[in-house]
Protein backbone atom coordinates (compact mmCIF):
# COMPACT_ATOMS: atom_id res chain seq x y z
CA UNK A 1 0.00 0.00 0.00
CA UNK A 2 1.61 3.54 -0.99
CA UNK A 3 4.66 2.12 -1.98
CA UNK A 4 5.71 5.10 -4.01
CA UNK A 5 5.06 7.22 -1.46
CA UNK A 6 6.89 4.96 1.37
CA UNK A 7 10.10 5.01 -0.67
CA UNK A 8 9.74 9.09 -1.14
CA UNK A 9 9.50 9.54 2.28
CA UNK A 10 12.63 6.56 2.84
CA UNK A 11 14.90 8.61 0.59
CA UNK A 12 13.88 11.74 2.06
CA UNK A 13 14.81 10.93 5.77
CA UNK A 14 18.54 9.10 4.62
CA UNK A 15 19.02 12.22 2.91
CA UNK A 16 18.28 14.42 6.34
CA UNK A 17 20.01 11.63 8.61
CA UNK A 18 23.29 12.07 6.41
CA UNK A 19 23.18 15.74 7.35
CA UNK A 20 23.18 14.56 11.37
CA UNK A 21 19.54 16.27 11.22
CA UNK A 22 17.08 13.45 12.03
CA UNK A 23 17.04 11.53 15.54
CA UNK A 24 15.10 8.96 15.60
CA UNK A 25 14.45 9.30 19.53
CA UNK A 26 12.58 12.24 18.69
CA UNK A 27 11.63 12.62 14.90
CA UNK A 28 8.74 12.03 12.44
CA UNK A 29 8.60 12.49 8.74
CA UNK A 30 5.27 11.81 7.13
CA UNK A 31 3.95 12.19 3.57
CA UNK A 32 0.17 12.39 2.40
CA UNK A 33 -1.75 10.76 -0.22
CA UNK A 34 -4.45 12.97 -0.01
CA UNK A 35 -7.32 11.14 -2.50
CA UNK A 36 -6.69 7.61 -0.71
CA UNK A 37 -7.01 9.73 2.38
CA UNK A 38 -3.91 8.10 4.26
CA UNK A 39 -0.99 9.25 5.51
CA UNK A 40 3.10 7.16 5.88
CA UNK A 41 4.79 8.04 8.71
CA UNK A 42 7.61 7.06 9.91
CA UNK A 43 7.05 4.19 12.69
CA UNK A 44 7.15 4.69 16.53
CA UNK A 45 10.90 4.96 18.51
CA UNK A 46 12.40 1.54 19.30
CA UNK A 47 11.13 -0.28 16.36
CA UNK A 48 13.74 0.16 14.16
CA UNK A 49 17.51 0.29 15.54
CA UNK A 50 18.23 1.50 12.16
CA UNK A 51 16.50 4.29 9.80
CA UNK A 52 13.30 2.05 9.53
CA UNK A 53 12.89 0.54 5.51
CA UNK A 54 10.29 2.01 3.39
CA UNK A 55 8.43 -1.38 4.22
CA UNK A 56 8.57 -0.60 7.82
CA UNK A 57 6.89 3.00 7.22
CA UNK A 58 2.90 2.82 8.95
CA UNK A 59 0.09 3.63 6.81
CA UNK A 60 -2.12 5.92 9.01
CA UNK A 61 -5.93 6.87 8.26
CA UNK A 62 -6.19 10.46 7.74
CA UNK A 63 -9.86 10.69 9.42
CA UNK A 64 -9.36 8.84 12.41
CA UNK A 65 -5.74 7.78 13.18
CA UNK A 66 -6.00 4.44 12.63
CA UNK A 67 -3.13 2.22 11.37
CA UNK A 68 -4.02 0.89 7.65
CA UNK A 69 -1.00 -0.79 7.26
CA UNK A 70 2.51 -1.80 9.26
CA UNK A 71 3.02 -2.52 12.53
CA UNK A 72 3.21 -0.82 15.90
CA UNK A 73 1.02 2.11 17.23
CA UNK A 74 2.22 5.42 15.59
CA UNK A 75 3.98 7.94 17.73
CA UNK A 76 1.93 10.32 19.80
CA UNK A 77 3.59 13.23 17.56
CA UNK A 78 1.07 11.62 14.94
CA UNK A 79 -1.58 13.09 16.30
CA UNK A 80 0.12 16.97 14.98
CA UNK A 81 0.88 15.18 11.92
CA UNK A 82 -2.84 14.35 11.23
CA UNK A 83 -4.33 17.80 12.58
CA UNK A 84 -1.50 19.88 10.48
CA UNK A 85 -2.89 17.64 7.63
CA UNK A 86 -6.52 18.05 8.23
CA UNK A 87 -6.36 22.07 8.73
CA UNK A 88 -3.96 23.34 5.46
CA UNK A 89 -4.55 21.25 2.44
CA UNK A 90 -1.93 22.73 0.98
CA UNK A 91 0.52 20.49 3.29
CA UNK A 92 2.01 17.33 1.19
CA UNK A 93 4.61 16.59 3.56
CA UNK A 94 5.93 17.65 6.97
CA UNK A 95 9.64 16.71 8.86
CA UNK A 96 9.88 17.40 12.77
CA UNK A 97 13.06 19.34 12.92
CA UNK A 98 15.20 19.03 16.52
CA UNK A 99 18.59 19.79 14.47
CA UNK A 100 21.25 21.98 16.84
CA UNK A 101 20.79 25.40 15.35
CA UNK A 102 16.83 24.83 14.93
CA UNK A 103 17.26 24.19 18.73
CA UNK A 104 18.91 26.95 19.70
CA UNK A 105 16.25 29.12 18.07
CA UNK A 106 13.33 27.64 19.14
CA UNK A 107 14.51 27.11 23.28
CA UNK A 108 14.76 30.82 23.13
CA UNK A 109 11.30 30.83 21.89
CA UNK A 110 12.66 33.35 19.31
CA UNK A 111 11.35 33.70 15.80
CA UNK A 112 13.70 33.52 12.87
CA UNK A 113 14.36 36.61 10.84
CA UNK A 114 15.18 37.48 7.13
CA UNK A 115 18.65 37.62 7.43
CA UNK A 116 20.20 37.14 4.35
CA UNK A 117 19.48 35.61 0.54
CA UNK A 118 19.77 31.83 2.12
CA UNK A 119 17.02 32.26 4.42
CA UNK A 120 14.35 34.42 2.04
CA UNK A 121 15.06 31.79 -1.37
CA UNK A 122 13.89 28.86 1.06
CA UNK A 123 11.25 30.58 2.77
CA UNK A 124 10.67 34.71 1.76
CA UNK A 125 9.95 35.73 5.17
CA UNK A 126 10.70 35.26 9.03
CA UNK A 127 9.52 31.62 10.26
CA UNK A 128 7.42 32.30 13.18
CA UNK A 129 7.60 31.00 16.91
CA UNK A 130 4.82 29.43 18.58
CA UNK A 131 4.00 30.73 22.16
CA UNK A 132 4.96 28.08 24.98
CA UNK A 133 1.97 26.03 26.00
CA UNK A 134 -0.32 26.07 29.19
CA UNK A 135 -0.21 23.66 31.48
CA UNK A 136 -3.35 22.95 30.95
CA UNK A 137 -2.88 21.71 27.21
CA UNK A 138 -0.74 19.04 28.09
CA UNK A 139 -2.37 16.59 27.18
CA UNK A 140 0.54 14.23 25.94
CA UNK A 141 3.52 14.50 24.43
CA UNK A 142 2.31 15.12 20.81
CA UNK A 143 -0.87 16.99 21.34
CA UNK A 144 0.43 19.79 23.81
CA UNK A 145 1.87 21.78 21.06
CA UNK A 146 -1.65 21.16 18.74
CA UNK A 147 -3.13 24.31 19.76
CA UNK A 148 0.19 27.03 19.92
CA UNK A 149 1.19 25.54 16.46
CA UNK A 150 -2.18 26.33 15.38
CA UNK A 151 -2.48 29.52 15.93
CA UNK A 152 0.54 30.63 14.49
CA UNK A 153 0.04 29.46 11.26
CA UNK A 154 -3.45 30.27 10.89
CA UNK A 155 -2.96 33.85 9.66
CA UNK A 156 0.48 32.83 7.49
CA UNK A 157 1.27 32.10 4.22
CA UNK A 158 1.96 28.34 4.64
CA UNK A 159 3.21 28.09 1.20
CA UNK A 160 5.78 30.88 1.34
CA UNK A 161 7.19 29.93 4.83
CA UNK A 162 6.85 26.38 5.24
CA UNK A 163 7.95 26.17 8.52
CA UNK A 164 7.22 27.14 12.37
CA UNK A 165 9.68 26.91 15.40
CA UNK A 166 7.65 25.54 18.13
CA UNK A 167 9.18 27.21 21.29
CA UNK A 168 11.13 24.76 23.68
CA UNK A 169 10.47 22.20 21.36
CA UNK A 170 12.20 22.12 17.55
CA UNK A 171 10.34 23.24 14.24
CA UNK A 172 7.92 21.34 11.81
CA UNK A 173 8.92 22.21 8.14
CA UNK A 174 6.68 20.69 5.41
CA UNK A 175 6.57 20.82 1.58
CA UNK A 176 4.03 19.84 -1.35
CA UNK A 177 6.55 16.33 -1.86
CA UNK A 178 8.95 14.76 0.84
CA UNK A 179 11.60 16.02 -1.22
CA UNK A 180 10.85 19.46 -0.88
CA UNK A 181 10.26 19.14 3.06
CA UNK A 182 13.35 17.31 3.36
CA UNK A 183 14.60 20.68 0.97
CA UNK A 184 13.18 23.04 3.44
CA UNK A 185 14.07 21.34 6.41
CA UNK A 186 18.00 21.95 5.28
CA UNK A 187 17.14 25.41 4.06
CA UNK A 188 16.28 26.18 7.82
CA UNK A 189 18.88 24.27 9.47
CA UNK A 190 21.53 26.69 7.92
CA UNK A 191 19.26 29.64 8.00
CA UNK A 192 19.51 29.07 11.66
CA UNK A 193 22.82 28.41 12.12
CA UNK A 194 24.13 31.04 9.18
CA UNK A 195 21.75 33.67 12.21
CA UNK A 196 23.23 32.53 15.21
CA UNK A 197 26.94 33.08 14.20
CA UNK A 198 26.33 36.02 12.74
CA UNK A 199 24.76 37.56 15.76
CA UNK A 200 27.42 36.42 18.00
CA UNK A 201 29.82 38.43 15.52
CA UNK A 202 27.59 41.57 15.36
CA UNK A 203 24.57 41.60 17.85
CA UNK A 204 22.89 44.26 16.25
CA UNK A 205 22.74 43.38 12.99
CA UNK A 206 19.46 43.60 11.37
CA UNK A 207 16.92 41.67 8.85
CA UNK A 208 17.68 42.70 5.72
CA UNK A 209 15.26 45.16 3.90
CA UNK A 210 11.74 43.78 3.13
CA UNK A 211 12.63 44.44 -0.78
CA UNK A 212 15.78 42.50 -0.75
CA UNK A 213 13.89 39.41 1.04
CA UNK A 214 11.41 39.66 -1.52
CA UNK A 215 13.64 40.13 -4.41
CA UNK A 216 15.12 36.82 -3.69
CA UNK A 217 12.13 35.08 -2.27
CA UNK A 218 10.52 35.73 -6.54
CA UNK A 219 13.16 33.63 -7.35
CA UNK A 220 12.13 30.30 -5.32
CA UNK A 221 11.46 27.30 -7.52
CA UNK A 222 7.83 26.53 -7.35
CA UNK A 223 7.41 22.86 -5.76
CA UNK A 224 4.98 20.61 -7.15
CA UNK A 225 3.83 17.26 -6.28
CA UNK A 226 4.61 14.17 -7.69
Amino acid sequence: MLEELREKLYRAEVALEKRGMCYPATAAISAIDREAGLIVITPPVGFCAETPRAEEMLVVDLLDGRVAEGKGRPSADTAVHLHLYNLFPELGAIVQLQSENVLAWAQAGRALPVYGAVHASAFGGEVPCTRMPAETEAKDNGEIFLRAVEETLRDKNREEIPAVLVCGWGAFVWGPTPEKAAENARALEVSAGAAWKMLALEPEAKPVPRCFAEKFAARKPRGRRK
